[in-house]
This record gives structure tokens, sequence and C-alpha cells, in this order.
């Protein structure tokens, strides 16, 4: 995979040359690109940005629009964040591409470390519940991102191939942190999993 780096980074600043708007948002401190969308649409956008499972409720129906949009961006982390997860449910129209030509899709870091465990294990079973309870309480999904070479935080967002390892130019899952991603797309210079733990 580390062969296949220099061309994923092409393919991604391509797809940032392709949506502009995605900038936008990604520079945006106050989320305010999304303040026309209704207040069930923000409800759902925090669940999802939260990763299925999660314990975290989204406030009440009588809250405001401008507690929604907190809510949102905090659940995102930061604008690139969100600008991220907007790549993948806002109605672009492709989906990113991995280097193997699949497209690339956006999950929370509890669903990544869902699917990684179901590839083990059975989801029916006890044993699954408990294996994944101890992924969540190690803060890891069990991924490396393919390009900084960092095990991927439960809490982060990934962007994996829809292909697995069912291609020659990755045999195993293709796997991209949310921060390259953000680095590669929006020039966002956040700090890397790897990069945190060195300092």
């Amino acid at each position: 995979a580390r062969e296949a780096l220099p061309a994923q980074v092409r393919i991604l600043e391509a797809y940032r040359d392709a949506h502009p708007a995605l900038q936008d948002i990604a520079m945006d401190p106050a989320p305010q690109h999304f303040a026309d969308l209704p207040a069930a649409d923000l409800r759902r956008h925090i669940q999802v940005l939260r990763g299925s499972g999660s314990e975290a409720a989204v406030e009440g129906a009588s809250e405001t629009t401008g507690k929604l949009l907190e809510q949102l961006r905090s659940a995102a982390g930061n604008p690139a964040g969100l600008a991220s997860y907007w790549a993948f449910a806002g109605g672009i129209a492709e989906a990113p591409k991995c280097v193997c030509g699949s497209s690339l899709q956006w999950v929370s870091g509890l669903d990544r470390a869902r699917q990684f465990l179901k590839t083990r294990v059975s989801p029916e079973s006890e044993r699954f519940q408990e294996i994944f309870q101890r992924l969540v309480e190690s803060g890891q999904c069990q991924c490396v991102c393919d390009l900084c070479d960092s095990q991927i935080p439960i809490e982060t967002a990934v962007w994996t191939c829809e292909s697995g390892g069912s291609t020659i130019l990755h045999a195993d899952s293709y796997d991209i942190c949310d921060v390259c991603f953000a680095r590669h797309v929006f020039g966002a210079q956040q700090t890397s999993p790897r990069e945190q733990a060195a300092s």
C-alpha cells in the first residue's frame, strides 16, 4: 500500500479541485452552510457523526437551530471534520476514489471497529460484544491509516475502500484517517494520531 501513497494523494487533491464548496465548509468555523436544513435532518447528521450505537443523545425537539448547529460542529470535531462528513452525506455527485478505483466510504471510528471485528468474529456472538467493548475502551478502531501509518482513534472518522481487501492494489482493507483526508482535500493542518503520540 505504501507504493500507492503518491497516487492516492493525487486522487484526493483532484477531488479537492472538483469540489470547491467543500473547501468553504472546511474554512467556516460556524457551520452556517447547514442553517437551512430541517431540525430533523440536523439531528440525524449529529447522530451519524457520533457513530451508530453512540450513547450521547441528540438534544430534544425543542432545540433551536443555533443549538443544533453547535452540536453538529461538536460532533464533527472541527470544520474540516464537518466538511469531510459532508463529502459523504451532502449529496456530492461522487464519492472520493480509492487508489484501486473503487469508492471510499466515510464511516465513524465506532462503525469501522465494528466492520473490522465482523471479519473475525460472528456479530451475533457474545464474544463479539465483549471484544467490541474492549476495542471501545482501548480507544482504537484497530485500523491503520494507509497514508500516515497511524492507528486510527475510535472517536474519529475513517474513509475506507468499499472493496475491502478484494483488490490487487491493496490485499487488506484500505483506510484513510480523517486527518489525512482533511490535509489532502482541504489543506487542513491537523496533527495525525502518530504526530500527537510523538509530541
